[in-house]
């Protein structure tokens, strides 16, 4: 069986890497992503918590100085024009547990990456300014599907989207299931097969969503 992740293409060697990959490093990170939650965790409104318009920003508190053999990475979107990763493509490789989950997802091409998330931050924006808690699971699953299809980062996508998606629960001022962590995945290929079934079957990602993420009784 294989994690969930993404991965470089066998053309695309050169930024086949995975960030904070020694045990300092993940350490590091794990401890970021605790003061990140617990920073989230002391909102006491929805007018008190943190924008999350700017992922590039969350990239980089979570992975600045981890990535030595790549720093120009870090916060940088794949197709950033003479960056290292202007021509980073990635493929997200699945949780092989479920026969009906394809095995590989080809990414948006790097190319095309700033332009998406041009228009996957307007979205964010839409949300942040009518955070209406009733729709709340759709607009979070197409913001999450968009996401992942995008890939924007060369890796550390799952990080950054988890503690976005923390940000965004409590703007609509629900309250999070304890069990979602940002250092750490509560999901696996659930989480695939419910990723490729959307649009077609949006209810998949919404029902998962919901179950992983809220508190029981909630929307």
């Amino acid at each position: 069986m294989r994690n969930w992740g993404s991965w470089a293409p066998r053309t695309d060697r050169h930024t086949a890497i995975t960030f904070a990959q020694n045990i300092k490093e993940k350490q590091r990170l794990n401890r970021r992503c605790a003061i990140l939650e617990r920073y989230i965790s002391a909102c006491e409104s929805v007018g008190d918590t943190p924008r999350v318009l700017d992922v590039q920003r969350l990239h980089r508190i979570m992975f600045r100085g981890l990535v030595p053999s790549l720093p120009g990475a870090v916060g940088v979107f794949r197709g950033t024009k003479d960056s290292s990763v202007e021509f980073a493509e990635r493929i997200v490789r699945n949780d092989g547990s479920l026969e009906n989950v394809k095995e590989e997802d080809w990414c948006v091409l790097a190319r095309d990456v700033p332009a998406e998330m041009d228009t996957f931050s307007e979205g964010l924006g839409n949300f942040w300014n009518d955070p209406d808690a009733s729709a709340f699971l759709q607009r979070l699953a197409y913001l999450t599907h968009t996401f992942f299809h995008i890939h924007p980062f060369l890796d550390g996508n799952g990080h950054v989207w988890r503690a976005a998606v923390l940000i965004l629960v409590r703007r609509a001022g629900l309250q999070p299931n304890p069990a979602w962590r940002i250092d750490q995945k509560n999901y696996g290929a659930d989480m695939s097969f419910a990723l490729q079934q959307y649009p077609h079957q949006p209810k998949v990602l919404e029902d998962l969503l919901k179950r992983l993420l809220l508190r029981d009784d909630q929307t």
